[in-house]
């Protein structure tokens, strides 16, 4: 079952030399990967955005944007190794 999509346009201004720089697929990347670690999107819904699996989402997206798997703040930390 496919899930409904829907287009989510969002108006950003760059300077023109940088905007020739970034490419649609980095700033989804980017979006996804930032709504995720901030607890606005799953880890199933940013890895839908930008079409990757679990695996390259934790091993490749988050990475490339200095982001961990387990959030930014202890409490977040805390809560993930919680009996372990």
């Amino acid at each position: 079952m496919e899930t409904a999509r829907e287009e989510f346009i969002v108006p950003v201004d760059f300077p023109a030399d940088i905007g020739k720089r970034l490419d649609r697929q980095y700033i989804k990347e980017a979006v996804a990967a930032i709504s995720y670690y901030n607890g606005m999107l799953s880890e199933n819904e940013a890895c839908e955005i930008i079409g990757v699996t679990r695996r390259q989402f934790e091993e490749q997206i988050l990475p490339k944007f200095n982001l961990s798997l387990m959030g930014g703040t202890q409490e977040d930390i805390d809560f993930e190794t919680e009996g372990l």
